[in-house]
């Protein structure tokens, strides 16, 4: 199953799925200090915030605090590659299906997107800004039928005729839809080579 979608050619996305931007931002919420003990990790796919507050009365602080650093370059050159990716991806682009990269990341940072794609060995190729509510848009842009991401909420909104390879994380455990299957960056490489 993972080899037929990949043949369709992959779009990447980029937090969570090869950048681990979550360890970054929680170094720079430590830096103004917020820590541990005032918030968790989130791991409700239905819930959209990416920390829990450990006071529910402070959620909406929380989460104004992370829509902002989420604006700011550090929290993208600060991140790091999630183990595997770079291998999963390379193989990828050395099988000829990789099509390029779709994020969320506000478009003003693409300097920045592409410096650290470059700056960590990630193979060059065009990184599209979603504004839609979906990514089928510009993954029909980069002639993608499958995309491989870890958001469950981003899968499921994916055209009935795309293919989704989720990342497997403890935040996106829920019931998949036909078009997606639950995956490791491991079993991707695999199935290329």
């Amino acid at each position: 199953m993972i080899v037929q979608a990949l043949q369709t050619g992959v779009a990447v996305d980029i937090d969570g799925t090869i950048a681990s931007t979550v360890n970054a931002l929680t170094e720079i919420l430590q830096s103004q200090g917020v820590g541990p003990q005032h918030f968790r990790p989130n791991t409700d796919p239905e819930c959209p915030s990416v920390f829990i507050a450990r006071n529910p009365h402070l959620q909406t602080t929380l989460d104004q605090m992370v829509r902002t650093i989420f604006q700011r370059e550090e929290v993208y050159q600060a991140a790091t590659p999630i183990p595997g990716a770079l291998e999963g991806v390379v193989a990828l682009q050395q099988a000829n299906f990789f099509r390029g990269y779709v994020t969320r990341r506000p478009s003003h940072l693409q300097k920045v997107t592409l410096d650290w794609l470059q700056s960590h060995g990630f193979p060059a190729g065009d990184v599209l800004h979603v504004k839609d509510p979906s990514k089928s848009t510009l993954m029909n842009q980069l002639n993608a039928r499958c995309i491989i991401e870890d958001s469950f909420h981003e899968v499921w909104s994916l055209f009935t005729d795309h293919h989704g390879l989720l990342i497997d994380t403890d935040y996106n455990r829920l019931p998949l839809p036909n078009n997606v299957t639950r995956c490791n960056w491991q079993a991707i490489a695999r199935a290329v080579g």
